[in-house]
């Protein structure tokens, strides 16, 4: 009896000292790692889009763009939203690169859109994740050839993508005008998704589609469509 209360004895204080010389350490690394998180979730936009792009890769430069759109949405200081742009330029300019059998007439034509001189040289599925990626950016052309995909019967290309719904969806929730525009036009009209009038006029007031632009110049998209294809009377 007295050996076993001995050895419980023995185990206990050694259990104790371990605490008394580890446990301070140990909380200590608790804290640091608080802290770091705590300065992750403080940190700038463009920050954090910065070192996404450092690190690279398809999905850190998805994250990355989507932190700098937030940052031309909902800053307020011209300078942050210029440095946004700026790096969505660059982001844009390194699509160019990756596709650099695309020749500086082509890019010209296709008003410097890779994924729409991709879509032209070898078809839909070579081009529309590159669409996707530069629309994204924010490249105006891209997501005018979206909307005309998605829209309307184009030869080669599948009917209502869910991959072009996708984005219009994740970019409407984040404040996009022209996406919220769109997604309200494909909800009015039943596009793909169950026709839903309330949720489609919700979208199209979000865009303030009223005080702005939103219809396309024929001649940037008339030639895709097939004769006969779908048309309608707004177009985004």
């Amino acid at each position: 009896m007295c050996r076993v209360f001995y050895k419980g004895w023995v185990m206990f204080s050694i259990l104790g000292a371990l605490v008394c010389v580890y446990g301070p350490i140990v909380q200590a690394k608790i804290s640091e790692t608080g802290s770091q998180v705590g300065r992750s979730q403080s940190r700038d936009p463009i920050s954090l889009a910065s070192e996404l792009l450092t690190v690279g890769g398809e999905n850190n430069r998805s994250k990355a763009a989507k932190l700098l759109r937030s940052v031309t949405i909902e800053a307020e200081e011209e300078g942050l939203i210029y440095q946004a742009a700026m790096m969505l330029s660059d982001m844009k300019e390194d699509i160019r690169e990756r596709y650099g059998e695309i020749s500086d007439e082509e890019l010209k034509y296709w008003n410097n859109s890779v994924g729409c001189a991709l879509l032209d040289r070898y078809g839909y599925e070579r081009a529309i994740d590159v669409l996707i990626e530069e629309s994204g950016c924010l490249n105006s052309q891209a997501q005018i050839m979206l909307v005309v995909i998605y829209e309307y019967e184009i030869e080669g290309c599948p009917a209502y993508d869910k991959r072009i719904l996708r984005f219009f969806e994740e970019t409407a929730e984040e404040g996009l005008p022209r996406s919220q525009f769109m997604l309200g036009l494909i909800y009015q009209n039943g596009w793909g998704v169950e026709k839903d009038e309330i949720k489609g006029q919700k979208y199209l007031n979000l865009s303030d589609w009223k005080n702005r632009e939103f219809k396309l110049p024929e001649e940037e998209w008339r030639f895709w469509i097939k004769p006969g294809a779908n048309s309608n009377t707004t177009t985004a």
